[in-house]
């Protein structure tokens, strides 16, 4: 007589195939909800940013005074951080000064960040999928599309 086992017969016969235990089923991160959370959580140092990009940390904080970077200060890190969302692999999207500055002077870092990160029925991929603002960036397309849509 076999002793008993936790496993199936399916994941026992895979086994002795030589096939791999199937994976896990992912778990969701249900940890963020919150878009501060997320914008957070999506963020870089800025200073590790400066040292990347070979510039002072100073340089990058006029940048997010003067709307030509979205930046925040995180009070969780007691540090300033930079959204990824807005990057193209270490350099700043094309065009994303002009479209920071044509946002209202009001918005939050936050609703700023949710705009980049929202899909826009106004933006489509080949496949008619909308994108979001900053995948639109991300592919070259036009930037004033971006600013008609803010002053729309």
């Amino acid at each position: 007589m076999q002793p008993a086992s936790s496993s199936s017969h399916g994941e026992v016969n895979a086994r002795r195939r030589g096939d791999p235990d199937p994976p896990p089923p992912p778990i969701p991160d249900l940890s963020c909800i919150d878009p501060t959370c997320r914008m957070e959580k999506a963020s870089r140092r800025l200073h590790d940013t400066a040292m990347q990009l070979c510039v002072l940390p100073s340089r990058l904080r006029k940048r997010v005074r003067a709307r030509m970077l979205l930046g925040f200060w995180s009070e969780q890190d007691k540090c300033w951080k930079l959204p990824e969302i807005q990057f193209d692999g270490p350099l700043p999207l094309a065009g994303l000064a002009s479209i920071l500055q044509a946002l209202p002077a009001h918005m939050r870092p936050v609703d700023i960040y949710r705009f980049l990160t929202t899909p826009q029925l106004e933006f489509e991929d080949e496949k008619g999928r909308p994108m979001t603002a900053a995948e639109w960036l991300r592919k070259g397309r036009d930037v004033e599309a971006v600013i008609r849509l803010i002053e729309a």
